[in-house]
């Protein structure tokens, strides 16, 4: 059975991603084509950070999926500071 949110929420995260040149430094409260695009991301990365193989790490899959979109979905640094380098390079 296909997991219809995780589907769509990557449909959203690529079209963040084109029209933002890439980056998914996206802010908590940014919305794009349905639920908040940004709480999504920042549930993922909290995922992200619970080492494989715990209950709760982010399954393997979705990384993939999210790090093909964007290496740097889940920076190591703070992602304040993503989103800081995002917007300088928009300029």
């Amino acid at each position: 059975m296909p997991n219809t949110r995780l589907e769509a929420g990557l449909a959203w995260a690529g079209q963040w991603a084109t029209e933002h040149a890439g980056p998914l430094a996206v802010p908590v409260r940014a919305f794009i084509g349905g639920p908040s695009i940004g709480t999504w991301l920042s549930g993922l990365r909290a995922q992200a950070q619970v080492p494989a193989g715990e209950a709760g790490a982010l399954d393997p899959d979705r990384r993939a999926a999210l790090e093909g979109i964007d290496p740097w979905w889940a920076p190591a640094w703070p992602i304040e500071w993503q989103r800081t380098y995002a917007a300088a390079r928009a300029w």
